[in-house]
């Protein structure tokens, strides 16, 4: 996919044409979410540039593989596979948002890792979720929150390190749990994610359902084009 949006962004920046920019991102992301590169790749890319740059040259109409909306029945509770694009796109849509630093609430650093929120210890209910693993327990954290996180419960790390961190610095909790794409919904459940709660497991799966939702929502926002 590298090498057809190279060439797609070639073709914009000569054009000059109004919009081309636009066009070039809507191709990009129904690319990454219709997953049309996870086989016959140099077919693909051959009439996507062909399509593509007609589009932006005023030659020919949108593409009709680009219908402006959500693939139907698209479930991230089981993308899980780091290296497939589905799992990438929702860590680009998280690095566009912001990703801000989750204790302080300042722009993130340049080392990021990616880690679970509900962190994977062998003592946490939630451990064994199949859940676990998916993309939407995941972000980008630099490596000083993250080892502040370590494998402290949400409830413990929101109210030990979160809430304090931004009281220092006076920066917005509401605002640096959007930039990781977490809605008061979600971060609500993180916040109550304790593994010594009764409903613990309940409290996981409603994050995960929640942040379906955030995650989902922007991606309507990028195929709406």
């Amino acid at each position: 996919m590298i090498v057809p949006l190279a060439a797609l962004i070639h073709v914009e920046r000569r054009s000059g044409a109004p919009g081309a920019r636009d066009k070039v991102d809507c191709w990009y992301w129904h690319s990454v979410f219709y997953e049309r590169y996870e086989k016959s790749v140099d077919t693909t890319a051959m009439a996507d540039f062909r399509a593509v740059t007609s589009w932006i040259l005023g030659r020919g109409g949108k593409p009709s593989w680009l219908p402006g909306s959500v693939p139907p029945g698209m479930d991230f509770k089981t993308v899980v596979d780091r290296k497939s694009a589905l799992y990438s796109g929702v860590l680009n849509l998280i690095a566009l948002a912001g990703a801000r630093n989750l204790v302080y609430g300042s722009p993130r650093g340049s080392s990021l890792q990616i880690d679970h929120l509900f962190p994977k210890g062998r003592s946490k209910p939630w451990a064994t979720h199949p859940w676990m693993e998916s993309v939407l327990n995941a972000t980008l954290l630099d490596e000083s929150t993250n080892k502040a996180k370590g494998k402290k419960d949400p409830s413990d790390f929101y109210h030990a390190d979160v809430l304090p961190g931004h009281g220092k610095t006076g920066a917005s909790v509401r605002d640096t749990f959007g930039s990781h794409l977490i809605s008061p919904a979600a971060e609500s459940s993180f916040a109550h994610g304790s593994s010594g709660a009764p409903n613990s497991v309940a409290i996981f799966e409603d994050f995960i359902r929640e942040r379906e939702k955030d995650v989902l929502a922007e991606i309507a926002k990028k195929l709406s084009c």
